[in-house]
């Protein structure tokens, strides 16, 4: 299994046959019955026939079916000596569909330069890839055609409507059979990668893929070129690919499953490394790298000077990440606000309150020095309130901590009212730890022992009014009191810490229930991107930008899940009273939430607390390595425990640690290895050895083998036939068994995959060491404001 490898090691496997092929399967089920002399019409009357059809693509690939490919689509960048390759989210779907040879894959994946593919209707013909659109129907129908040939032995699956669109590529019958692989090498240009996913922004990744490789290196020259990638099918279609085959059409028409495009430079262009190392431009100033220009604020903080104190404080907001947006008051006046996402440049000093946001006006900030507001925790209460109420399960959750706790608060309240024990004295004996529980044991137990009949005497009744503690060492008799009297008791009663610690363990079910809830959304899930990054100027195209998360604006948008279905002032004193049990049940889910993915440290601020940091990532990285992996490491090296690593769109990324990293780690995926040669044109041989201590499996071997002559066809094709010495696959099996010293030596389709592959890139950003710093206005960014509201 996937979880069972290291995050950065990688399994190859020759295939994965799936248990049925798709096509359409019979089941016949019989009985012989003896001895009865039953007619040969009535014998078969006992037997049952029963059809059933395994589906799966033949004729398109949905865009789900793919996880990467390799040059990326759309890309220009130095990929010289490259195989292209795909990457499919099923493992078993390059070998779905049945080919006269076991272990043979159906899909291929060939590589065109300009001007290699004939063209179509021109209404019909994409004009980036020459793929040309028609139905399924319209397809088939060239069978027999004397002027094209697509593959004879394919049999449309009946399942299959002729209305379905599909598409085609065409090409001359010489150049069908200069680049298309041999029948007999398929199984070398496809297997099965397995992998950790631990590092991996793809929800739901199992870490397994199948993979299909291009038989044709990129050229490395000069002039370099633009180049369209086909995934094809060849069902049907082995008997014309062999040497001796003969095609009597002048053209040759294969399906296309998917395509795309990319443009060799001579130049690093859009490749893995050049973008990586493009991504840290951000920072560079006068010649300098500066670091302090890759946190997430706008740009135009740090060139705003200081002065008088509107100038002042319009430089420090800038600087700790805020941004000036249109605000419309209630009075009807237009101005600006000042706003600031959960994510900020500087660490936020803790906002001292004494109770909970009740409302939004509560978490609004008025500067009355410069007349202006602070709209951020404002923001944060009610997107919080918002995904509240967007999901219902959270609102059962909420509503069943809600009942329990309060149930059981009233059941001890009822309890102590019967016996007389609601004033101040009472309430301060009862705060002994264990002395409200010891308490309430006892009474329940006498009152179980009142329905099953047993008899009480006076004696019995005071020896249980003496076992419940009381202000003047007798039990008063229960008194009469106003409501807003018992509602003031209430209250008092509440706050005793013994009875809201029973309250919340009655409750602890939907309380933890409600905590994993809430932990996501402290990750950001479902918190909308314009609230995270305002205006787009603070993530440029091809730039990476830091921050720490901002606790107060966590907490304020706490404050607005939980005002949710708040009835009563008992409610609100609930969660004052329970608020820091439930951040500490938040917390203790995001100390766990990052389990099942790599890393497991927490480095510690300067005040010993633990905090939440990461990066915002806009570049075509995103896009075009999907599987990119990420690392992050603290001052010593130990890897920080990564809490969320999510795509947000096509080509943004966010990242989320536990700790403020020191370095990262940006590495090409490991399912979307690059296959290829070196840059003088040879392979480097890895060894195939579990048992030889001087070359370990995978290592290298120091052999160099140059990739010319009888190991390409026509130039650029690589001479895989395994039937052929010279081919190849004999070639890289003969050199590594000797160089092993272990006798002859079988390649197999994983074995050649391991040797095509080039070394991945790996990109380290190391920040200046201030680039984490406490920045020496981050303690007094708050402090500059007061609350416009209050919570009475």
């Amino acid at each position: 299994m996937a979880d069972s490898l290291p995050i950065g090691d990688i399994r190859f496997y020759d295939n994965k046959i799936p248990g049925l092929e798709a096509g359409t399967y019979t089941v016949t089920v019989s009985h012989q019955i003896e001895g009865l002399g039953l007619s040969a019409a009535e014998q078969q009357q006992l037997t049952a026939v029963q059809s059933f059809t395994v589906s799966g693509p033949q004729f398109s690939l949905d865009a789900s079916e793919i996880h990467s490919v390799v040059p990326p689509a759309t890309a220009s960048g130095d990929f010289g000596g490259e195989l292209p390759h795909i990457v499919l989210n099923e493992p078993i779907l390059p070998w779905e569909r049945s080919m006269s040879a076991a272990g043979t894959p159906w899909l291929g994946l060939l590589v065109f330069k300009e001007g290699e593919l004939l063209p179509g209707d021109p209404d019909a013909t994409d004009a980036a890839t020459c793929a040309i659109r028609t139905t399924v129907g319209d397809f088939m129908a060239l069978q027999g055609s004397g002027d094209i040939l697509i593959p004879p032995g394919l049999v449309k699956d009946p399942a299959v409507p002729d209305s379905l669109p599909c598409r085609y590529i065409q090409m001359s019958k010489e150049q069908f059979q200069a680049m298309t692989p041999y029948a007999a090498e398929l199984p070398y240009l496809a297997h099965v990668r397995e992998i950790n996913a631990g590092d991996k922004a793809s929800a739901g990744d199992d870490g397994w893929y199948g993979v299909v490789v291009a038989n044709r290196l990129v050229a490395s020259d000069q002039d370099g070129g633009n180049y369209t990638v086909h995934l094809v099918s060849f069902e049907g279609m082995e008997s014309m690919m062999a040497a001796e085959a003969t095609i009597a059409q002048p053209a040759v028409a294969l399906l296309s499953m998917t395509s795309w495009s990319f443009r060799c430079l001579s130049s690093d262009g859009e490749n893995f490394g050049g973008l990586a190392a493009g991504i840290t431009q951000g920072g560079m100033s006068g010649g300098e790298y500066n670091p302090d220009l890759l946190w997430l604020r706008h740009p135009q903080a740090g060139q705003v000077t200081a002065g008088d104190a509107a100038h002042t404080e319009a430089a420090n907001r800038l600087m700790n990440g805020y941004v000036a947006l249109p605000y419309h008051t209630r009075t009807g006046e237009d101005t600006f606000a000042w706003y600031r996402g959960p994510l900020a440049p500087a660490v936020p000093a803790t906002l001292a309150k004494s109770t909970p946001f009740l409302s939004s006006d509560a978490a609004l900030i008025y500067d009355a020095g410069n007349g202006l507001f602070d709209c951020s925790l404002a923001s944060a209460w009610e997107i919080g309130r918002f995904m509240a109420l967007a999901d219902e399960s959270f609102g059962r959750m909420l509503l069943q901590y809600r009942q329990q706790s309060t149930g059981l608060t009233q059941k001890l309240y009822a309890h102590a009212e019967a016996h007389g024990l609601t004033e101040a004295g009472d309430l301060q004996k009862l705060a002994h730890p264990g002395a409200v529980k010891h308490s309430w044991l006892d009474t329940l137990a006498k009152d179980l022992g009142r329905l099953i009949g047993r008899k009480h005497s006076a004696e019995s009744a005071e020896s249980e009014q003496a076992s419940v503690p009381a202000a003047s060492g007798a039990v008063r008799k229960r008194a009469e009191s106003p409501s807003s009297d018992r509602t003031a008791s209430l209250r008092r009663f509440m706050q005793q810490e013994d009875i809201r610690q029973m309250a919340r363990d009655g409750a602890s079910e939907p309380l933890q229930a409600a905590a994993a809830w809430i932990a996501r959304k402290v990750l950001l899930e479902n918190v909308p991107f314009g609230h995270l990054v305002p205006i787009e100027s603070m993530l440029p195209l091809e730039s990476i930008r830091f921050f720490y998360m901002d606790m107060n604006w966590m907490d304020a948008m706490l404050d607005g899940m939980m005002s949710v279905a708040m009835q009563s002032r008992l409610d609100t004193l609930a969660y004052q009273l329970d608020k820091e049990a439930i951040v500490a049940a938040v917390k203790s889910n995001l100390e766990s939430y990052g389990n099942g993915l790599q890393g497991d440290g927490a480095d510690p601020g300067p005040d010993g607390e633990t905090r939440v940091a990461g990066f915002l990532l806009r570049s075509a990285l995103v896009s075009g390595w999907p599987g990119m992996s990420v690392r992050a490491f603290d001052a010593q090296g130990n890897p920080l425990k990564l809490l969320r690593l999510s795509r947000l769109s096509s080509g943004i990324m966010l990242a989320l640690f536990w700790g403020v990293p020191s370095s990262l780690a940006f590495s090409e995926p490991q399912e979307g290895l690059r296959f290829g040669i070196d840059d003088a044109g040879s392979l480097d041989l890895r060894s195939l050895s579990t048992t030889n201590a001087q070359y370990p499996f995978g290592s290298e071997l120091g052999i160099h083998l140059p990739l010319s002559g009888d190991y390409l066809r026509n130039g650029e094709y690589l001479n895989m036939n395994p039937d052929d010495p010279n081919g190849l696959v004999q070639s890289v099996a003969g050199l590594i068994s000797q160089k092993l010293a272990e006798g002859a030596l079988a390649i197999s389709p994983s074995d050649l995959a391991l040797q095509l592959v080039k070394a991945p890139e790996r990109q380290i950003f190391v920040p200046d060491s201030s680039a984490f710093a406490l920045p020496e206005n981050g303690k007094q960014e708050r402090e500059t404001g007061r609350n416009q509201g209050g919570n009475d």
